[in-house]
């Protein structure tokens, strides 16, 4: 996670949201706890003589290791790519603060539901900036889950350079 001047940045509108702390930690947690049950399958499988039910439920198990594994490091590598654009965004010598209210700009049809696309329109010395989700993904226009609120504004960072708008922690009461 990324600060600036104290705040954590844990949203882009072109990258989506960074995992946050308890977001690696109960990934890990998942992981040690399908590996302690892998090595108790096999441990009371084996004391009980049942050797082809203990390798089944034990190769079952180890492929849940392996998707949850892959998934896990996954998301971590997307997560520190987020962080490095965002650190290259903060370079930006014209990055600016800015507020605004977002407005939902689009909605798709998914599997399990919608997907959002959130915009917001500010201006900074007469010029007027127009930013728009760029993702259609589970993160793209939602902010931890939730959609932002139309009717509060939101306080959040902008660089012209890279057209990214990075908003904080704890907008909106969101966590």
């Amino acid at each position: 996670m990324v600060k600036h001047n104290g705040r954590k940045i844990i949203y882009t509108f072109r990258y989506g949201r960074c995992l946050t702390k308890a977001d690696k930690i109960v990934s890990v947690a998942g992981l040690v706890f399908l590996l302690v049950i892998m090595i108790c399958v096999f441990v009371f499988g084996y004391l009980a003589y049942d050797i082809v039910y203990a390798c089944f439920m034990f190769s079952i198990c180890g492929i849940l290791e392996a998707v949850f594994l892959s998934m896990a490091i996954y998301h971590w590598r997307k997560d520190k790519r987020t962080e490095k654009e965002i650190l290259k965004c903060l370079t930006d010598e014209h990055l600016f603060k800015a507020t605004a209210i977002p407005y939902e700009f689009d909605k798709i049809m998914i599997k399990a539901g919608y997907a959002y696309k959130c915009a917001v329109n500010f201006e900074k010395d007469g010029e007027t900036y127009r930013q728009v989700t760029s993702n259609f993904d589970s993160l793209g226009g939602v902010y931890k889950g939730k959609k932002f609120d139309k009717d509060k504004e939101i306080t959040f960072l902008y660089s012209p350079k890279y057209g990214e708008v990075m908003v904080f922690e704890n907008e909106q009461g969101n966590k």
